[in-house]
């Protein structure tokens, strides 16, 4: 039996200061691989926590078990970085100095007045007789510390340092090593995004009708995403994850993908020799970085423009002042004018606009905060969609960026069937 259990240490991760860069990368990746997280753990810079976590652990390690801990941060060159003292106490082992990490920090001192050699010799310490983890980006290296528990099993810890730049090379160097000492379950995973649903809503559609006919190995996981939920699906059964996504196809048949629609846009796009244009209002330009946050996205998004005032609909967009002094910009005859000005403007083969009331303020009982129009230009025509999403300023911001995106990629489908 094997358990991996991920360890993020610093006082500016317990008190919400920072966030952990590290827990979800390590977390994604064994999922990746086919290992299962047994937890994922935050501690201050506490040696005393760290010792009766260490112990704990041993405890819970029998025989013939290994248990892998993968603990970041506490290597620096500070007082606060206590991991290789705690290690050195849990394990026996006295700590060294790692002669190729010590040249190292030398020649940088001479190099830099901001390094003091004597004190920053800290963090170029391990544990005698076990591995040294190279860290190519940076001082500290890590450690991977091999010990035998109360029970006559095996506690794996790899220490390494909290920058993320630094960790995640570090980790891949080892994981290879890693893996060969953690058996994989063999199990079926799948991953589904469906746009426009809630988690309770597809747990009371999908999950409850069929919960008796899953076995208890079954896990499935659910997060909200932007105006989506993403879906776990693990099982040792390949008949568990199918009976799912068949009830999935029933209730959101256009709805779900095994991919953000981020992606299945950028290689339609691509593909079919497609381009598109956006103009947004309330979102200020989150459409266009979502789609230019992948490379290559120059090969089919032909740009975007960011028309927030009335004025700039006019004299961008060729939006009717007509129509504003008569529906408003918020309107369904504004979004429709704004993505068909944007497409005889630019020539492309599609266009989207967005414009809405995202509030704190501006929203209205007839047109509450929240209150959204994505227009929708292509070569068979135009239509809008009203959307509404009662919620704070940047979730409707967030909400209305990837719904409009999801409304794209359907529209264009559907263009292509027509």
């Amino acid at each position: 039996m094997t358990q991996i259990h991920i360890l993020s240490t610093g006082t500016e991760l317990a008190s919400g200061r920072s966030r952990d860069g590290n827990g979800p990368f390590l977390c994604q990746f064994f999922s990746d691989v086919g290992r299962t997280i047994n937890s994922m753990t935050i501690l201050p810079d506490d040696p005393e926590a760290l010792i009766a976590y260490f112990h704990r652990m041993d405890g819970q390690t029998g025989p013939s078990q290994t248990t892998l801990i993968v603990i970041t941060g506490g290597l620096g060159p500070t007082e606060d970085d206590h991991t290789v003292d705690v290690l050195s106490r849990f394990s026996g082992h006295p700590t060294t100095e790692d002669p190729g990490a010590l040249r190292k920090l030398q020649w940088v001192a001479r190099k830099s007045s901001r390094v003091k050699l004597e004190s920053a010799r800290r963090q170029v310490r391990v544990l005698e007789g076990q591995k040294v983890v190279e860290n190519r980006r940076g001082l500290a290296p890590g450690i991977l510390l091999e010990k035998e528990t109360s029970a006559g099993g095996t506690i794996l810890v790899l220490a390494l340092p909290g920058v993320p730049s630094e960790m995640h090379p570090m980790f891949e160097s080892v994981s290879e090593d890693l893996l060969s000492r953690l058996p994989a379950r063999s199990m079926e995973r799948s991953v589904l995004y469906v746009y426009g649903e809630g988690e309770s809503s597809f747990q009371s559609k999908v999950i409850e009708p069929i919960r008796d006919d899953l076995s208890p190995d079954f896990q499935w996981g659910i997060t909200s995403g932007r105006g989506h939920i993403r879906v776990f699906l693990e099982s040792p059964q390949k008949r568990e994850i199918a009976l799912i996504e068949d009830s999935v196809k029933e209730h959101y048949r256009g709805r779900f993908f095994h991919r953000p629609v981020e992606e299945l846009i950028h290689e339609h796009c691509l593909e079919k020799g497609y381009w598109l244009a956006t103009a947004e209002s309330c979102t200020g330009g989150l459409v266009g970085k979502l789609i230019t946050d992948r490379a290559g996205s120059s090969g089919f998004y032909y740009g975007g423009a960011v028309v927030y005032s009335n004025d700039s609909k006019v004299k961008v967009l060729g939006v009717s002042q007509e129509i504003l002094d008569k529906s408003g910009a918020v309107s369904e005859p504004c979004a429709r004018a704004m993505a068909s000005g944007l497409r005889q403007r630019t020539g492309v083969h599609y266009s989207l606009s967005i414009t809405g009331i995202a509030g704190p303020g501006g929203g209205t009982e007839e047109k509450p905060v929240g209150t959204v129009f994505v227009g929708l230009a292509g070569p068979r025509g135009s239509e809008v969609h009203p959307l509404f999403f009662p919620l704070d300023r940047e979730r409707i911001r967030d909400y209305t960026a990837i719904m409009s995106l999801f409304l794209l990629y359907d529209f264009i489908l559907r263009n292509e069937q027509q």
